[in-house]
């Protein structure tokens, strides 16, 4: 299991990598400013949860 702190998960455009809290006009929805992406808010947060899991160094490769 890898843990991934939720800090701006659903702030973060998956897309263009682009942080704001506009970026959230509303509770459910997403939509980035920067690129126009837009997405309900959990499923961005979901997205950008995975990808930070499946970044994360491996310690054993080493």
């Amino acid at each position: 299991m890898v843990l991934v702190h939720p800090k701006n998960t659903s702030r973060t455009c998956p897309i263009c990598g682009h942080v704001a809290k506009e970026n959230r006009p509303s509770r459910g929805q997403f939509y980035c400013r920067a690129c126009g992406h837009a997405a309900p808010v959990d499923n961005v947060a979901v997205e950008n949860i995975h990808r930070a899991a499946v970044n994360q160094p491996n310690a054993a490769a080493n």
